[in-house]
């Protein structure tokens, strides 16, 4: 079954960001005595300003990240490589866009090239793994996360102005016209034009 811990530190750390909010971890383990171990080890760690910890067997993995929205995912390996790749696969399908890293108990050098050209973030050997590197996986995660953050953002809007582009307008306009013609409705756009505008933007 799957568990999961917040965590709120008490002192402001350095990682603390409104923009980023909570760090969602996800543990998938082959055996829970290894994943409820190093969970353990990650509460101790000086953290973000909400640690969210999660933990879930290969098998129901998809329906944690069906669920939340993740900003790292943490891999046991399996006892073979090419099952490893079948969970990382499955892993990857399901959250496309956050970061893997796989987690092995021996440091077999050709097993961490492989995993990490079939698009492993990092591979770390547990029982090596120390409590400064724990810290540097976090803060990829969290700076990955807001990579991701800024990256929907500027989607939406003008980096320099900060006001809504021309690609969200057209999205605005697609939807209201495909509402007016299912309810067989009107809706009107209104147009405001800002004098010197252009002088204005272009001195920002």
């Amino acid at each position: 079954t799957m568990s999961h811990t917040a965590i709120t530190p008490t002192s402001k750390t350095p990682w603390q960001d409104p923009a980023v909010g909570e760090i969602r971890v996800l543990l998938v383990h082959q055996t829970a005595h290894n994943a409820e171990a190093f969970l353990q080890r990650l509460t101790r760690l000086q953290r973000p300003a909400c640690l969210v910890l999660s933990m879930a067997m290969p098998a129901e993995a998809a329906i944690a990240l069906g669920n939340e929205d993740h900003t790292l995912i943490l891999l046991e390996a399996a006892s073979s490589l090419q099952e490893t790749f079948a969970h990382f696969d499955r892993l990857a399908e399901g959250a496309a866009d956050t970061p893997i890293v796989v987690l092995c108990t021996s440091e077999d050098e050709s097993f961490a090239d492989e995993i990490i050209e079939h698009g492993a973030a990092d591979c770390l050997v547990m029982p090596d793994v120390d409590d400064r590197t724990l810290r540097r996986i976090l803060r990829y995660a969290e700076h990955s996360k807001r990579t991701r953050q800024h990256i929907a953002w500027l989607k939406n809007f003008d980096a320099v102005t900060e006001l809504p582009n021309r690609d969200r307008l057209r999205r605005h306009l697609s939807e209201a016209i495909g509402r007016a013609q299912k309810q067989d409705s009107l809706f009107c756009v209104l147009m405001l034009n800002l004098d010197r505008f252009k002088l204005i933007n272009e001195t920002l």
